[in-house]
């Protein structure tokens, strides 16, 4: 009769903590930001959100997209526990600006994941791409 109880209950445990395991958090939520270069300025998320629009700007390839001053994407991705980029959703009005953007995120490096609790955690982030002409 304890066999009958016991699996189920081992069953129970191991979904439940594959479950707690896949958790995404967002950048306010962690203890932690992912870390893309040295930190300089000493708060990790603002490291990360200065790291992430400097690699934006310096990756970017405008001169290819031939388009008009001002256009946007938004982008949203997970960076997983092991830091990987993932799960790049893109929203634009244009293909080009779409693919740039999955480009732009793909090359992200991230050095350190997320951290909560001194665990490292999957993290979402939303981020607004502006493609911006630079007129000379």
């Amino acid at each position: 009769m304890t066999a009958k109880f016991l699996l189920p209950l081992i069953c129970f445990f191991i979904f439940s903590n594959l479950q707690a395991q896949t958790e995404t958090y967002n950048l306010a939520e962690v203890d932690t930001a992912p870390a893309i270069g040295d930190c300089a300025d000493g708060d990790p998320k603002v490291c990360f959100e200065n790291d992430l629009k400097l690699h934006i700007t310096k990756t970017m390839n405008i001169a290819k997209l031939n388009m008009g001053i001002g256009t946007k994407a938004y982008a949203q991705f997970e960076i997983s526990e092991t830091g990987k980029v993932e799960n790049i959703q893109v929203r634009s009005h244009d293909k080009k600006l779409t693919k740039e953007t999955e480009r732009i995120l793909k090359k992200l490096n991230i050095q350190s994941p997320a951290m909560k609790d001194g665990v490292p955690v999957k993290m979402r982030h939303t981020v607004p791409v502006s493609f911006n002409k630079i007129i000379i």
